[in-house]
């Protein structure tokens, strides 16, 4: 056999690499069967002194160890087994079941108390935990550390004694390895229960259809229950008509994730989820999860794709969900909850959904996930459809004004607590929500505002500054760049405006295409068409310059199709008597779905 051996990390100063430096010479020394090829760096090349001259060596960089080894693995492509000491950095193309790792001591941090380095180490040991060729540890404390961590689904571990002994055991171990590696892979597991827990309260129109697409899942295996909060709606008459297929309680509770940490307390699983009494999962989604998490035994949590459907069940858009990485979500949540599943060894050490939080609790959950060193992974299918009506809690449930401040509250703390700032992104969604559309003196300057807010967030947070430091690094650097922004605006000082008027050059319309209470634009003349559907009930009054044109009553949610002539050019305005109020703080009135008015799409 070729046996490489990889000593990135061996430590000559430790009393452990002298001892393991003394087994591998022994090993070099004595086995002239097998082909060793040895990986140095130029600290622990001595260790190895007086190696026969069959033995092959390599000295490779620190920097570019891991690029080296790669590099070396895939030119020869003859190497039968990897012997790695405390693995840094993995050579993802050789495989896993090959290599052996010897672990000189069990790492142990709590989650909030890691480095980025050691979520790295064990992200890196979790993968051969779960798939490597065999374990080999220092002394019996270690072994039983490595066979009670919840990660460790291999069965090849075992202690590597120093010397002869030594030697013996680790010769025994490359012809076990490397036997299984030129044999089939048959693994047989039991199949994994599914725990699925939905919280629930005052959801009775939604509740079946929920239920139902948890229970016509075709897979088998799933632990299902609904946590309800005492709902009075008649949800439970519902949970009553499943009889013994359902388990339920209904009782006063805390909040939606205390009801979550009550069924999952409960729950018997090994793959946790849960879905909200509105949502709805996708037929094969439970069965497409599973084999994910069995073939990638490394992954912690897997999350997919996400439909958003309306009141009536009828597609709006796909949730924007992308490829993970702890900058991504950061950034704006790219993790869907309704098709997020993780398992129990991830739970045990991230812990309970926090009770404190009303609205992010899940995206807090999925940063701490992130930084207790969980592998977190995207699968590009739909799983999940999450409902969007005027009573879900993401909606605002009809009090927008206290869910936008609970909302970006939640957001901005958890944000910094995981992260040490607040992604730009969510700054420009909280100015709009808070400055840009309530008051609208100030969007001739939001670029400014949002230039400025950002700037104040990127030096507190990223760079330590205290308040005062920061109102004064922005009054010294920024006011030019502040009066400049200002005075752009101010057109009543060009005097071509004093004898001139310019008309609007057309609605102005966001990206959903919703208007709001005040619209003008220019029309040439003749027949206008306005179709759509109000937002609340309203009138809608026409103008042509000053004169009135037509009063049309409008129902919420009723398609309306308006057709009447203009009896001259001139600028129309639209102007509705009632508006709504949309979580992200617009106020909107009619969902445009044609005219021919022009129009022009706002920049966001």
């Amino acid at each position: 056999m070729k046996i490489g051996i990889d000593l990135r990390s061996l430590d000559t100063e430790a009393a452990s690499g002298a001892l393991l430096g003394a087994t591998l010479r022994e090993l070099l020394a004595s086995d002239a069967e097998n082909t060793y090829v040895v990986f140095h760096t130029l600290n622990n090349y001595h260790l190895l002194e007086d190696t026969p001259p069959r033995v092959i060596r390599y000295t490779y960089s620190l920097l570019r160890f891991t690029e080296e080894l790669q590099g070396r693995l895939e030119y020869e492509n003859d190497y039968d087994i990897l012997f790695r000491v405390d693995p840094a950095g993995r050579p993802e193309r050789f495989p896993l079941q090959r290599q052996i790792v010897y672990l000189s001591q069990w790492p142990s941090h709590e989650p909030r108390q890691l480095t980025e380095a050691q979520r790295t180490r064990r992200r890196e040991l979790h993968a051969y935990q779960t798939g490597g060729g065999a374990f080999a540890v220092p002394d019996a404390a270690t072994l039983q550390a490595l066979q009670a961590d919840d990660w460790t689904t291999i069965d090849d571990l075992f202690v590597l004694p120093v010397g002869a002994a030594g030697v013996a055991v680790l010769q025994a171990a490359f012809q076990r390895v490397a036997a299984r590696a030129r044999g089939p892979c048959v693994r047989v597991s039991t199949p994994p229960v599914v725990s699925i827990v939905t919280p629930s309260f005052n959801q009775g129109k939604f509740i079946r259809q929920t239920i139902d697409s948890v229970l016509q899942q075709d897979y088998p295996h799933i632990d299902y229950r609904v946590v309800d909060g005492g709902s009075t709606d008649g949800t439970l008459e519902i949970l009553k008509s499943y009889g013994n297929r359902l388990q339920w309680t209904s009782e006063k509770d805390r909040g939606q994730a205390h009801a979550i940490n009550k069924g999952l307390a409960q729950a018997r699983g090994d793959i946790f989820a849960y879905l909200n009494s509105d949502d709805l999962l996708r037929p094969g989604a439970v069965a497409r999860v599973v084999q994910h998490f069995h073939e990638r035994p490394a992954c912690d949590l897997v999350y997919g794709r996400d439909a958003m459907i309306d009141h009536n069940g009828h597609y709006l858009r796909m949730y924007p969900t992308a490829d993970y990485s702890f900058e991504r979500l950061v950034h704006e949540c790219c993790i869907s909850q309704p098709a997020t599943f993780w398992r129990k060894r991830l739970a045990k050490i991230v812990g309970p959904f926090n009770e404190s939080l009303h609205l992010m609790m899940d995206y807090d959950y999925w940063l701490r996930a992130d930084r207790a060193g969980g592998v977190l992974e995207h699968i590009p299918e739909v799983l999940a459809q999450t409902r969007v009506h005027r009573d879900a809690k993401s909606s605002g449930a009809g009090k927008i004004e206290q869910y936008q401040r609970e909302f970006f509250r939640e957001l901005f703390a958890i944000s910094i607590e995981h992260a040490g700032y607040v992604s730009p992104h969510y700054i420009l969604q909280w100015l709009y929500a808070a400055v840009f559309y309530p008051y609208p003196w100030t969007r001739p300057h939001a670029d400014l505002i949002n230039y400025l807010c950002q700037r104040w967030y990127h030096q507190r947070y990223r760079c330590g500054m205290s308040r005062w430091q920061t109102l004064r690094m922005l009054a010294r650097e920024e006011w030019w760049r502040v009066l400049r922004r200002l005075l752009r605006p101010m057109r009543c000082l060009d005097p071509r405006q004093w004898f001139c008027a310019t008309a609007p050059a057309g609605l102005d319309l966001g990206p959903d295409l919703w208007l709001g209470p005040e619209n003008a634009c220019p029309h040439p003349g003749g027949p206008l068409r306005l179709t759509g559907f109000a937002a609340c009930d309203c009138v809608l009054s026409i103008y042509a310059d000053r004169q009135e044109l037509a009063v049309v009553p409008l129902q919420a949610q009723t398609p309306t199709d308006v057709k009447l002539d203009v009896p001259q050019p001139g600028v129309v305005r639209l102007r509705f008597s009632h508006a709504d109020t949309l979580p992200d703080g617009r106020r909107v009135c009619f969902k445009l779905q044609g005219t021919t008015l022009p129009t022009h799409r706002a920049v966001a």
